[in-house]
């Protein structure tokens, strides 16, 4: 569950919850064993399962959340990120600090392909040079 929490994105904390629910699965496993084999008592073994069904219990409520709400949420950090880039790019002004190019305006290796084909087109052609002669 803390390595979910780790994770940024809620489709992965969702999937890591899950995994953390199948070890919790095998933890009661090896519980029952234990008082099987006379390693634990009944009434830790009753404490400790009741432990693990609780938190099972609450990470499958949680992995349902994060899979009922996750889309809407990333969607919605994303347009909140945008937002923010946005403004802080206005907040900067028109000139870019890269070179001082006016903003939105493309380079010419920027350029849609019939943009720069027509601009190579308004270009004077260049004459040959005549070779100099060497000696």
């Amino acid at each position: 569950m803390a390595e979910g929490f780790g994770r940024f994105w809620p489709a992965e904390f969702a999937h890591k919850l899950r995994i953390a629910i199948g070890e919790l699965r095998e933890t009661q496993d090896h519980l029952d064993k234990a008082v099987e084999e006379a390693w634990l008592a009944e009434a830790p073994h009753g404490e400790m399962k009741h432990l693990a069904d609780r938190a099972i219990g609450a990470a499958v409520r949680f992995a349902e959340y994060l899979d009922r709400n996750g889309e809407e949420w990333k969607k919605n950090y994303i347009a909140r990120q945008r937002q923010e880039g946005k403004k802080r790019s206005d907040e900067r002004g028109a000139v870019d600090t890269h070179g001082g190019l006016q903003r939105n305006t493309p380079t010419p290796d920027c350029q849609e392909p019939e943009e720069r084909q027509e601009r190579e087109e308004r270009r004077e052609p260049l004459e040959p040079s005549e070779p100099e002669e060497t000696q």
